[in-house]
């Protein structure tokens, strides 16, 4: 850019100019904008939630999601939105405490384990097992005891949510255990 600036004006080339001051001129916007991205990717947390769930499990699970949302009553779309708002809120909460040592040992068990496996298969099967249901079925073909592929996949979400929000109270309580130990501590100090 700077190039072609300098010999349209030798050759006193308008068109050169302009495009040259245009190609500056969106080259100094992305030093810019590259430039503010990185300070602010400074700010931000280092711990990687990628460590804790992978990236391309999320986006499958959001497109099964997408797929099923067209296709389900109300009351379900809004349960399925609080299941995933207690897989967000538990992810964030390994997150949170994967910095601290003996938080992160902890997480790597049980609460770990059921969270990520929600994401990367439990949710997204039972998604998959209920379209395959053709569509004209699906609330009214008795499938298990008098059960529509609608009602086993309603309690299947009832399942899951369940064990999530036990999940999801016990990754607060160990994120609490911290704050209960600095509390002891400063008792004992302050004595």
């Amino acid at each position: 850019g700077a190039v072609g600036l300098l010999l349209g004006v030798i050759q006193q080339l308008p068109l050169l100019i302009g495009a040259s001051a245009l190609t500056l001129a969106g080259v100094g916007a992305k030093l810019w904008l590259s430039r503010r991205a990185r300070a602010f990717a400074d700010q931000a947390p280092r711990f990687q939630i990628a460590s804790l769930v992978d990236p391309k499990d999320v986006a499958r699970l959001d497109e099964a999601l997408d797929a099923i949302a067209l296709e389900l009553p109300q009351d379900l779309v809004d349960e399925l939105a609080a299941v995933k708002a207690t897989l967000v809120r538990c992810v964030a909460l390994m997150a949170d405490g994967g910095g601290d040592n003996a938080n992160a040992n902890a997480f790597a068990g049980d609460d770990q384990l059921f969270i990520r496996e929600s994401i990367r298969r439990y949710l997204p099967d039972s998604i998959a097992s209920y379209l395959q249901v053709p569509q004209k079925d699906r609330a009214s073909l008795d499938l298990d005891e008098g059960k529509t592929a609608l009602a086993l996949f309603r309690e299947q979400l009832h399942m899951l949510g369940a064990k999530l929000a036990s999940h999801e109270q016990r990754l607060s309580q160990r994120a609490g255990d911290s704050l209960l130990r600095q509390q002891r501590f400063l008792a004992a100090k302050t004595r």
